[in-house]
Formats: C-alpha cells, structure tokens, sequence
C-alpha cells in the first residue's frame, strides 16, 4: 500500500531564498540542536503564495485544494518519539487530516518517514494549547508515544512499521491519517508543508480519493 507519491514540484525560487535570508537563521537558532525531532513550528502561509498557487494548480487535477501550509522543523540525527497523525478542525470539531503536499528541498539532509497502521498502533483525537516550541493545533497521537518517550518501553517493542521511505525528493503528496514518525539524518530538518482538503474543506475520505485519482498527475 502506497503512502508516499514523489514529485518534482520545487518551492517557488524567489520564495524560497527570502526565507532563507529571513526566516531560516532564527528557526536554527531555536531548534537546532535542542534535539527535537519533529516540531509544528506554525502556519506560514503568508510566505509562500506563489507556492500555493502552483501546488493548487496541480492538486486541481485531483479535485483538491490547498488549506493551510504547515511549517515544521527537526533537528539533526534526531528520531522523533512523537509518533502521530495529523488532526485538523472542520466544521468545528477535531478530525483527521488525511493527506499533505510536502515540499523537502531545504532540510539540509533527508529523513526517513515511518508508518504504522492504526489498528496495530491505536491512536487518539486531542487538542494541545500553545507552548513554546509549537501553535495550538489537533493533535492526534499514538497511544504508545508517553510510555515510548518514558522508557517504559522501547522501539524494538512496537509493531514494525507498514511503510517506510526517505524524503530525498523535493516534493511528495503523503498520507498523514495514519500514525507515522521522522527518523532525521544529518542535517537540520525544515519541511513545508500544504494541508489537503476538497474544495468545499472536507478533509474527510482524500486520501483514497487519490489513490483513486493519482494517475491524473502522470505518478
């Protein structure tokens, strides 16, 4: 079962080098060798509206849209006991958010992204408050995760995972309503990332919509 479509969209080049200059500097500053594997830093949708212009032009095929651009951070040689899907609020109530058009190509090295499946590795719906390192958000954890981060158990005794690859390209389209994790390699970690919704905002049901439908896209 697929959980990872590469692609060859890149981040709009203007765009990108402004937030190198401007933004990048402090989220290392911040991040970089806390030894946080996987950070929700914030919405930064502001920063790339060109990008989102050309990410909806192809998820159009899909009949999809764009709903929000994610921005999330890692630091080095860092695993991320955070072991989660992805929560959004849709008519008001938490959800699952089932799919993102991820953009790679400003971590400094890949990661390897692991899956699991939900019925192997149960998960539960939550809503965090803001903290220091991340915006309030949906939050939708494995069960396993405070056990896991405690040492109460260890990795070896999880379920092994139904899915894994290195997100060594510049883009992809991702399956995120199913509990996954990033195993980050040497270099600091920096992912945009587009929320994927049909156009009326329903997240509900995308993810088989694309698997369905994925061939429009010539993957």
């Amino acid at each position: 079962m697929t959980y990872f479509y590469p692609l060859a969209l890149t981040i709009d080049p203007v765009e990108k080098q402004a937030f190198i200059k401007d933004q990048l500097p402090a989220l290392q500053h911040k991040y970089a060798g806390t030894g946080h594997g996987l950070v929700n830093v914030g919405t930064v949708t502001e920063a790339f509206p060109k990008t989102i212009v050309q990410t909806n032009q192809l998820v159009e095929l899909l009949g999809l849209r764009t709903r929000a651009v994610t921005l999330f951070a890692g630091d080095a040689d860092s695993t991320s006991y955070a072991i989660h899907a992805d929560g959004v609020y849709y008519n008001r109530k938490p959800t699952l958010l089932e799919a993102r058009l991820s953009y790679y190509e400003l971590a400094e090295s890949p990661g390897t992204i692991q899956w699991w499946d939900s019925q192997d590795l149960p998960i539960t719906i939550k809503e965090y408050p803001a903290t220091e390192y991340s915006q309030a958000r949906v939050n939708v954890m494995a069960n396993c995760v405070e056990d896991l981060a405690a040492g109460r158990i260890q990795w070896h005794d999880l379920p092994g995972p139904v899915f894994e690859t290195k997100s060594n390209v510049p883009s992809a389209i991702l399956r995120t309503n199913q509990p996954h994790t990033v195993i980050q390699g040497p270099g600091f970690r920096i992912t945009i990332s587009c929320q994927l919704v049909f156009a009326d905002g329903n997240p509900e049901g995308v993810w088989e919509h694309i698997k369905n439908n994925i061939h429009l896209l010539g993957v």
